[in-house]
């Protein structure tokens, strides 16, 4: 299978990442620099405890937090691990989603470049399924008392045409985490951590500037991405963390695609081309 294979001696590694979250507090936590806490945790259940239950919001006015959420279909038969990134600043939370807003309670196609989209998948948090984001910022609001913003625009993921099918870097739904990492690092780019602007930014746009262009169709099933795109910017945050373990020196831009049949990073989409 050709998949990963253009990571070369990192294959495994990212595999393992993709497909069973293996090492991705050392992948998000090489982000870490003075001033900047990120901080990896297994479930996005973990990330409330913490912080409202534990007392963690009391400890830190500023802390990024890269997670995982279950999602699930509409009829509860297939269900996936999702890459997330909740941000806490001034007493307030802000959830990123590189797929963006979703809701499943009616049929609802979306107008794509070239193609529509359909929604099949929503969250699932403490054993609650939500049909849409904005009943999962309701019940949030609700049982914490606390500010929330959800995504309320289609995500980068949703909208950036990335190559699918047999290309050797990552199969169709499977970079949530390099989104998040990007995401993650436009953030520190800004310098602005505590700014309620920079963190909306994230909920009310695609924010799909941030990332680079994807490859060309040849390019992703041929291995051989430029390094100014998508596809090969995540060879370089490869390169960095596997191999020194540090944040990267290049930045750019990213996003996915279909339904999958892995275990993680199923996608929430139905494409139909025109």
């Amino acid at each position: 299978m050709n998949e990963f294979s253009a990571y070369g001696s990192h294959k495994a590694a990212v595999k393992n990442l993709v497909n069973k979250d293996i090492d991705a507090k050392k992948f998000f936590e090489t982000l870490n620099s003075r001033g900047w806490s990120i901080e990896y945790h297994n479930r996005i259940e973990d990330v409330f405890e913490y912080l409202f239950v534990a007392g963690g919001s009391k400890k830190t006015n500023f802390k990024i937090f890269p997670t995982t959420i279950q999602i699930h279909d509409i009829k509860g038969n297939n269900s996936s691990t999702h890459s997330i990134v909740l941000i806490w600043s001034n007493k307030k939370l802000y959830l990123y989603d590189p797929n963006g807003v979703y809701d499943t309670s009616q049929p609802k196609w979306y107008e794509g470049v070239g193609y529509e989209l359909q929604q099949d998948y929503g969250y699932k948090f403490n054993g609650k399924y939500f049909d849409s984001t904005k009943k999962f910022q309701k019940y949030i609001i609700k049982n914490y008392s606390k500010h929330f913003r959800v995504p309320e625009s289609l995500g980068a993921q949703y909208i950036l045409p990335i190559t699918e099918g047999e290309t050797k870097y990552i199969g169709a739904g499977g970079y949530c985490m390099f989104f998040n990492y990007m995401a993650i690092e436009r953030i520190k780019r800004s310098g602005k951590r505590r700014f309620p602007s920079t963190y909306s930014k994230l909920t009310t746009q695609p924010f799909t500037k941030i990332f680079p262009p994807p490859a060309t169709e040849a390019e992703a099933l041929g291995g051989s991405a430029k390094e100014d795109t998508f596809e090969g910017q995540t060879q370089q945050i490869v390169n960095n963390v596997w191999k020194s373990g540090g944040g990267r020196r290049k930045r750019r831009r990213s996003r996915k695609k279909r339904r999958t049949s892995r275990r993680r990073r199923r996608c929430v989409t139905r494409r139909v081309k025109r």
